[in-house]
């Protein structure tokens, strides 16, 4: 057991001790802590609203009116860090951002019960989301699941590429990639496309 722990740590669970070292790296700080106080937990989790500022800002694009209400989800949940247990509201935030990340806030007001309509999970009022692959970012994802083993595969990502390169040589681009792995490892590409 950690020297710090104690009645006022807070062990750090593996999963997030994971997302932290992806987050800021194997052997950074945040990543190798095991317990945290309080205060610790405050500060990394004003770390992380910072951090996912700059992940929104940059990679979501999507109207004002949405845009806005995330932003203030998040301005919810790094607000509750001020307070003593801050736990139910910052976690009220991040599942906002979540649903509007997926679309929009339910809205079920006027629900009575009972039985949940066809479309009672959609979160389409206001708009879609839809996620598709350019051909780099296929080529990133066969990498992925070879490495992460988050499919069987036939061979290894490495395997398939030096075949590639073998049979394409060098010139080749990762369009010409994914096309040579659609067409000699179909179910492979099924697998995880």
């Amino acid at each position: 057991m950690n020297s710090n722990a104690g009645k006022d740590y807070i062990q750090v669970p593996d999963s997030l001790q994971e997302l932290l070292m992806y987050l800021y790296g194997l052997t950074s700080y945040d990543a190798s802590i095991d317990y945290r106080t309080q205060k610790e937990w405050v500060q990394l989790f004003k770390k992380i609203n910072d951090d996912l500022y700059h992940y929104i800002e940059t990679n979501i694009d999507t109207d004002f009116i949405h845009f806005s209400e995330i932003m203030k989800s998040l301005f919810q949940a790094d607000n509750s860090l001020s307070e003593d247990f801050f736990w139910p509201n910052y976690i009220n935030g991040l599942i906002r951002i979540i649903l509007l990340l997926i679309g929009d806030i339910p809205d079920h007001f006027a629900r009575k019960g009972g039985r949940k309509e066809k479309d009672h999970y959609s979160l389409k009022r206001t708009r879609s989301i839809s996620y598709s692959n350019n051909s780099d970012q296929k080529n990133q994802l066969i990498y992925k699941a070879s490495r992460y083993k988050l499919t069987k595969l036939s061979k290894t990502y490495r395997e398939f590429f030096m075949e590639f390169r073998k049979a394409e040589g060098f010139k080749a681009t990762n369009n010409d990639f994914i096309r040579w792995f659609r067409s000699n490892y179909p179910s492979d590409y099924v697998k995880i496309f």
